[in-house]
C-alpha cells in the first residue's frame, strides 16, 4: 500500500537567529550569548533587573524551549484553555484548534495533537507551557511542528515488516544481537511517524516487545 510523506522546514542559523529576533522584540532585551552547536542554537541573557531569558531552537524541526525568570519568586497557577492561548498569542507557535488541552499542575499546561490534519497540513507533537500567577508564561518547551505534504510512497506490509523483525533488520537490532535474548514477544504493532535527518516525516513499523 501508500502512504503520505510529509516534510518540515530546517532552519539554518540565520532562521535561528531571525526567530530569537522575535523574542528579543518582545522583551526588549539582547541575547548577549550565542552558541551554535550540531543540533541546537543557544541565545542567552543571564539576566539583571528583568531576569534571565534562555532559547534554545533545534535546527532539525524548528522545535524550541524558551525560559525566563524574574528577579521576585515566581508562584504558579492552573488556569483553562482560553487563558493559556490569550497568554502564548504573542509567542511564535501555532495551536490547531482541535488540540487536546490539559492542566498538568504546578502551572504547567499542554496542547497535544496527535497526527492533526489542518488544510492539508499535518501537526503532530506537543506544547508545555508553565503559567505564572502573576498572568505570565514563563517556560515554553514547543515540539508541536506542522508538516506539509510531500509525496505519496509505497511502504511495505505488516507481515513483511514482522518478517524483518524476526530476521534483527531493525532500527536497534544490534542491541538485541549484543543481549542475545532468548525468546522475544510481540505485544503490538503500529504505523507511526518519525523525522528523519534532512526533515522529513515519514512513516515507520513500530513494535511493542
Amino acid at each position: 500500500s501508500t502512504a503520505m510523506t510529509y516534510r518540515t522546514e530546517t532552519m539554518s542559523k540565520e532562521a535561528c537567529a531571525s526567530l530569537a529576533d522575535e523574542f528579543m522584540q518582545k522583551f526588549g532585551i539582547v541575547f548577549e550569548d550565542i552558541q551554535y552547536y550540531d543540533e541546537d542554537a543557544y541565545f542567552m541573557n543571564h539576566g539583571g533587573d528583568d531576569g534571565a531569558h534562555f532559547l534554545i531552537v533545534n535546527y532539525l524541526d524548528g522545535s524550541y524551549r524558551y525560559s525566563t525568570s524574574s528577579s521576585e519568586e515566581e508562584s504558579w497557577m492552573d488556569a483553562d484553555r482560553e487563558t493559556i492561548l490569550s497568554a502564548l498569542a504573542q509567542y511564535p507557535l501555532t495551536i490547531p484548534e482541535n488540540a487536546v488541552f490539559s492542566a498538568v499542575g504546578e502551572g504547567w499546561h499542554s496542547f497535544k495533537a496527535d497526527r492533526l490534519l489542518v488544510d492539508q497540513c499535518m501537526y503532530d507533537g506537543t506544547v508545555l507551557c508553565r503559567y505564572g500567577s502573576d498572568g505570565e508564561i514563563y517556560e515554553i518547551e514547543n515540539h508541536l511542528i506542522p508538516y506539509v505534504p510531500y509525496s505519496e510512497q509505497k511502504i511495505i506490509s505488516p507481515e513483511e515488516a514482522y518478517r524483518r523483525l524476526c530476521a534483527g533488520h531493525f532500527s536497534g537490532g544490534e542491541y538485541f544481537e549484543l543481549k542475545a535474548p532468548a525468546s522475544i514477544q510481540v505485544t503490538a504493532a503500529a504505523l507511526e511517524y518519525r523525522i528523519d535527518t534532512k526533515g522529513f516525516y515519514r512513516p515507520v513499523y513500530v513494535f511493542d516487545l
